[in-house]
């Protein structure tokens, strides 16, 4: 949210890697094989700070329902939320929204 980064991106965030006082995020290993730094919004420190895992800022920073890291799955096209994202689609009776 509010940084350009990509799903797979998100997904391996390290709480080690996100600095929430200077609104800063480590990016690491991206497409393109380097890191990069982001600035964090105001409003993205809220929703972080507010997530389950903030509670030991251990690991990583997105979890699963169930409190798992997200599977790798080597950037396959929609990779970790195709699902999420199907099913929702479903539900909200929409067909082909992308």
């Amino acid at each position: 949210m509010l940084t350009g980064c990509r799903v797979s991106e998100a997904i391996n965030l390290k709480w080690r890697d996100a600095d929430l006082e200077v609104r800063w995020l480590v990016l690491r290993d991206t497409k393109n094989g380097t890191d990069r730094g982001v600035p964090i919004h105001r409003q993205l420190v809220k929703v972080l700070s507010a997530l389950p895992s903030a509670a030991t800022k251990q690991g990583r920073v997105f979890l699963t329902d169930r409190g798992n890291p997200y599977k790798n799955r080597n950037r396959e096209e929609g990779g970790q939320c195709r699902s999420a994202w199907t099913s929702a689609c479903r539900r909200a009776g929409i067909v082909d929204l992308h």
